[in-house]
């Protein structure tokens, strides 16, 4: 029985199976011909997109971390919290860095410009400006205050840079103050 038989024998056996493996063959057969032709390369759905899956994630030597305090010298413990609050309590930081490191570009507007030109004006509904950059800490505060359930009056974010060594524990390596906000 070839390919073609094997084919033709599970359409008369299951339609919608048949249907569902048709659009997964296209799809791939799809965006292989695109990665080989190189036409402006679109990811199509993350699991044809194997560039992500390509390479080993190597080890770092150093980590960047966020160390939040509230009110003087009270340490926010992000583990206490539940992990969609954590990550929006770090990895805003991140970007508001990238955003200070990027002279108040957002870097998304690159990206999404490159990726899709025509979208260029539509872009600026979704994309930060300098005027909501300002409103950051404020809105940082207020984020604050419902993820730990106090009032916080004054907080002071550092930017701790962490060193790994294999078998031994994170150091720090230095530390500097990212935010103060009173």
């Amino acid at each position: 029985m070839n390919f073609f038989q094997y084919i033709k024998q599970i359409k008369n056996y299951n339609r919608k199976f048949f249907y569902l493996i048709m659009v997964v063959c296209f799809i791939f057969i799809e965006n292989f011909i695109i990665q080989i032709l190189d036409i402006n390369y679109i990811q199509l759905t993350p699991f044809t997109g194997f560039g992500m899956y390509s390479e080993k994630i190597e080890t770092k030597n150093s980590y960047t971390v966020y160390e939040v305090t509230i009110n003087g010298n009270e340490r926010i413990r992000l583990w206490d919290y539940p992990q969609q609050n954590k990550q929006v309590l770090q990895h805003v930081l991140t970007y508001y860095q990238t955003l200070i490191e990027n002279s108040d570009l957002d870097p998304r507007r690159q990206f999404l410009t490159s990726k899709f030109p025509s979208l260029h004006n539509q872009l600026e509904l979704y994309i930060n400006s300098k005027t909501d950059y300002s409103k950051f800490k404020n809105w940082y505060k207020r984020y604050l205050e419902q993820t730990i359930g106090k009032k916080v009056k004054s907080y002071t974010i550092f930017k701790l840079r962490l060193n790994y060594t294999k078998g031994q524990n994170l150091t720090i390596q230095d530390s500097t103050l990212f935010i103060q906000y009173k």
